[in-house]
């Protein structure tokens, strides 16, 4: 992601439209691969909240904020039942965050 605070979003004579609201950009864009938005239209598809100043996560055409993209579709322990960022282990078919994962018996 970077934005481009130079006036335009194009480079010659190319046009270049905001993907949420199609208009024309003009002054600070947000570009997301080969896509682009005014910074005031790069918002959460769930909540609605800045993501240009933010984590974003892409499902499909989506544009999703961190927290609701992890309560959509994160990956929820199943001894503490907090979400699971970063290493995982599976067993049973169960997910547990390896601190979590432990002796029923003995823990």
């Amino acid at each position: 992601m970077d934005t481009n605070p130079s006036g335009n979003c194009g480079r010659g004579a190319v046009t270049i439209h905001c993907l949420r609201c199609r208009e024309v950009c003009k002054g600070e864009v947000v570009r997301v691969q080969n896509v682009h938005f005014h910074v005031k239209c790069f918002t959460c598809q769930v909540c609605g909240c800045d993501l240009a100043r933010s984590g974003f996560f892409q499902k499909g055409r989506e544009y999703i904020c961190t927290e609701d993209y992890q309560r959509l579709y994160g990956t929820k322990c199943d001894s503490c039942g907090d979400f699971i960022t970063g290493e995982v282990v599976s067993a049973l078919g169960r997910t547990y965050h390896p601190k979590c994962f432990v002796c029923s018996m003995c823990r």
